[in-house]
């Protein structure tokens, strides 16, 4: 169960991380426009018709270009937290199997190397397609997550034309429209610095006081809520966030529900509400409904869902009581983990083996909250 709580507290760490690391992407860009746009005044100090031309058709590049990088850094935190729900299964694992093994005619052997390797293959395997099929998911606007970074990268520079196009037509003076396009991407410089300020030198206490980029409390929460309905532009990076934070939260739960379904020691699952939730929502309802059936894989919810599953399980006498049973030839309570594992020994895993240690480095990481070790295994 602790297990659990942990994942929660890595993924949310990966995701701190990764909000830096767009800003940190999106930033330049943003700079470059706002000074590019900025210099092509005239002697009137309008916009500059042939000048914002130029500046239009370098923008289309380097914005693609910004959105490629975007997408690759996406793909590698999706990975990440697919492979932080690493941990948890090898807790549970270790915790089942050390009573239950000494009645498991198969798991009599004590696991070599090269059967640890094939344990981690597999495990890679295992995550790999559960990632495909999260990026295959079509949310309720029917898109899937290839679909989302197209529209990201073509609304983001339609956007950019747009704005131009239309302060050509009104003559707009060029620093305003500068300010007006730097108000649309919103990127901020300071960000990365404050998401690994707010990992490496925060602890909970100041972060639960700190005014800068979360909301601390019920009444900012209700503030940014209220912008939300009155469809206050949150800006170009804005919806970068958005999709890498709602992508992160569903790589995670895709492998941990692969787990959940294959693991004979869980048997259900709860829904457990992130700390920042903000207000009685669809996610309150699923809370009211635990234990969901082992089976259930619906989070997230919606869009920002920080809820995370915690694991129902089975008693350790009776999962000894079923393991006997089953090496007795009754009953079927292994087989799907047997062919699941792809290996035959249930022995507990070996965390020093070495195939073991370079998965758990990964899973560690976010788990001790080391920045630089961070940007190791993420960049």
């Amino acid at each position: 169960r602790n297990a659990d709580r942990l994942q929660h507290a890595a993924v949310s760490r990966l995701t701190v991380y990764v909000a830096g690391r767009v800003h940190a992407l999106l930033y330049p860009f943003q700079a470059w426009l706002v000074e590019g746009v900025a210099d092509a005044a005239d002697s009137e100090g309008n916009a500059d018709a042939g000048q914002l031309a130029l500046v239009v058709n370098q923008a289309d590049g380097r914005w693609r270009a910004v959105v490629r990088e975007y997408a690759d850094l996406l793909t590698r935190a999706r990975r990440q937290a697919g492979t932080i729900a690493f941990g948890p299964w090898l807790v549970k694992h270790n915790h089942f199997f050390p009573a239950a093994v000494e009645r498991l005619q198969e798991a009599t052997f004590i696991p070599s190397g090269d059967d640890y390797t094939k344990l981690a293959e597999m495990w890679l395997r295992r995550r790999n397609y559960a990632l495909n099929v999260a990026q295959q998911r079509v949310y309720g606007d029917g898109l899937n997550l290839s679909t989302r970074i197209w529209r990201l990268e073509q609304g983001g520079m339609q956007t950019i034309r747009n704005t131009i196009a239309q302060s050509m037509a009104q003559r707009t003076n060029a620093w305003d429209l500068a300010r007006q396009l730097e108000g649309q991407l919103n990127a901020d410089r300071e960000w990365p610095k404050w998401s690994e300020d707010r990992l490496r030198r925060m602890d909970a206490r100041q972060r639960a006081r700190s005014k800068e980029g979360l909301w601390r409390n019920a009444a900012e929460r209700e503030q940014g809520i209220l912008q939300a309905r009155l469809r206050i532009p949150a800006g170009i990076s804005y919806n970068a966030l958005r999709l890498a934070r709602n992508e992160i939260q569903a790589a995670n739960h895709a492998v941990t529900s692969d787990i959940a379904l294959n693991f004979p020691g869980i048997v259900g699952r709860n829904v457990v509400l992130s700390p920042a939730h903000p207000k009685i929502d669809v996610c309150d309802s699923a809370v009211a409904e635990n234990p969901h059936d082992k089976t259930a894989n619906f989070l997230p919810l919606h869009a920002n869902c920080l809820c995370a599953w915690g694991e129902v399980l089975m008693s350790r006498a009776e999962f000894t009581k079923q393991a006997g049973a089953w090496a007795k030839g009754e009953g079927d309570f292994l087989d799907g983990y047997s062919s699941w594992l792809g290996v035959r020994s249930f022995a507990p895993v070996d965390v020093g083996a070495a195939a073991m240690a370079e998965l758990l480095h990964s899973v560690d990481v976010w788990m001790d909250g080391d920045v630089d070790a961070m940007a190791t295994v993420l960049d």
